[in-house]
């Protein structure tokens, strides 16, 4: 029951933070073309949004006029880095292994056909395998949907914990401005 709590605030959280994202138009590019929104996944920038060329490939890294800015100047550090890094390595490494059991699954399909035309009879038993599979490949992606809310939750988490130390500042300058007061009075 926690879990459902915990996912609903997360999506509230990350709705509200990428709807103000939304709400400015995105620059516009060299191309002259509104420039897609990103999320860096590198060790020294994890997590922050970036905009670049919609026409810029990364695979290659050609094309397109190389549009680049942050979208965000906020950086994540210590903990909190750790934390999203660890989770992104969590989640490449669920989409690699549900990769992988996309293949297997094409790979039963194709041999279900051949199976098929020579050994009629014992379709039953390849479809009971591939049932399982697919079942994990469910399982699979669950856990992938979990860990995607785990970092939005986290990003949320960062965002209220940045809001926090700012307020304490503006405290902390209160009172220096109070004991300055009184010493000057004094």
């Amino acid at each position: 029951m926690t879990k459902h709590i915990l996912l609903f605030q997360m999506s509230q959280n990350s709705s509200i933070s990428s709807s103000s994202m939304n709400s400015q138009s995105p620059p516009c590019c060299s191309c002259g073309l509104p420039c897609q929104l990103k999320t860096s996944w590198t060790e020294e920038n994890p997590g922050k949004i970036f905009y670049r060329c919609q026409n810029f490939d990364p695979r290659i890294r050609q094309g397109g006029c190389k549009y680049f800015k942050w979208a965000t100047h906020e950086a994540i550090d210590g903990k909190a880095k750790e934390l999203l890094m660890s989770m992104k390595n969590k989640i490449n490494a669920l989409e690699r292994e549900n990769l992988i059991l996309k293949n297997s699954l094409y790979e039963a399909d194709q041999r279900l056909d051949e199976v098929r035309i020579e050994f009629g009879n014992k379709l039953d038993d390849l479809v009971v395998v591939i049932a399982s599979m697919e079942v994990e490949k469910h399982k699979v992606d669950m856990e992938k949907q979990y860990m995607v809310a785990t970092i939005e939750n986290l990003q949320a988490e960062l965002q209220m914990q940045k809001k926090h130390i700012s307020r304490l500042w503006i405290c902390l300058i209160i009172c220096i401005g109070y004991v300055i007061a009184l010493q000057v009075h004094s």
